[in-house]
């Protein structure tokens, strides 16, 4: 029988936040209130648990400290985020 694994499934505006707190790329008032966030959804609760899980699996795996997104790189992401919306 096939053991049936949680999916990472947050709610879709938290993903990116998710991402860059697991990072540690996240401060201030969005990491406060992705914090909150975490701690009173259904969805995103479990998704930020499984993503420290899989931080900490691949940190060990690997012997080194994983590498995130550049700051760089993000703004870029925010930028093509915002160009899309409109904004």
């Amino acid at each position: 029988m096939k053991e049936n694994k949680p999916v990472i499934n947050p709610c879709f505006w938290m993903v990116g936040l998710l991402n860059r707190l697991v990072e540690g790329k996240l401060g201030g008032v969005l990491a406060w209130y992705t914090k909150k966030h975490t701690d009173q959804c259904e969805k995103c609760g479990p998704a930020l648990k499984a993503l420290l899980a899989l931080r900490d699996g691949l940190k060990k795996a690997c012997g080194e400290e994983a590498v995130g997104l550049s700051d760089d790189r993000w703004a870029r992401i925010q930028a093509a985020c915002d160009h899309a919306e409109g904004a």
